[in-house]
């Protein structure tokens, strides 16, 4: 699933023993103030589909409460990872107990830490359940962060200054889609600032500048 949401001090959680211990990082207290709001099931599945999930994919979801966007990642569109960033303990057990009875533990890897601390180098599928305001403090760290390709999925509230490649009424609910570095382009299809930086660190870690 996806959620409003989270995190603390990074730590990945070894699924044999979880460290539930809470830190006093400010930033957690801001991911720690958006409450768990779990998403439909159908709005699961449409997610998904949207951003065309298939078996060559490492879904990411963060802020995962009970791990059912990833469960569906896994289960109905053959993901080949899925990783959940969460801070509430709770809803960590919950999905840890969840993934072990469906024997698909091996396919999961769940982390405890600050979102802004997420490693999304591997990512090629994102989803996210925040607000508008947590979606703009991942805004830079994405555009930083994510490879080329990468699909970012929505719940409801989009990116602010990012141009979706759809966007979806489905059941009540907004579904926005964005596509790397497509979603910093302008509107009228001129690159924006963001999308020369992204482009620009491309060629720097490629080592051609």
């Amino acid at each position: 699933m996806v959620n409003k949401l989270r995190m603390r001090a990074q730590m990945i959680l070894p699924f044999s023993s979880l460290n539930l211990s809470s830190g006093g990082n400010p930033q957690d207290f801001f991911w720690g103030c958006l409450p768990f709001v779990a998403t439909p099931p159908e709005v699961v599945h449409r997610m998904l589909k949207l951003a065309k999930v298939s078996p060559s994919d490492i879904v990411m979801d963060l802020g995962c409460g009970d791990g059912r966007i990833l469960l569906s990642a896994l289960s109905d569109f053959g993901a080949r990872m899925a990783v959940g960033y969460e801070i509430r303990g709770d809803l960590i057990k919950e999905a840890l107990a969840m993934f072990e009875s469906k024997n698909l533990i091996d396919r999961v890897k769940l982390i405890k830490g600050d979102l802004l601390s997420a490693d999304l180098s591997e990512a090629s599928v994102i989803a996210i359940y925040l607000t508008g305001t947590g979606n703009d403090k991942l805004r830079s760290k994405f555009e930083e962060e994510v490879k080329p390709g990468t699909r970012i999925v929505s719940h409801d509230f989009g990116v602010d200054g990012w141009k979706p490649a759809k966007v979806e009424c489905f059941g009540g609910h907004k579904i926005y889609l964005y596509i790397m570095p497509e979603a910093l382009r302008e509107n009228n299809r001129k690159p924006s600032l963001g999308l020369l930086k992204f482009l620009a660190r491309r060629v720097d870690r490629s080592g051609l500048s």
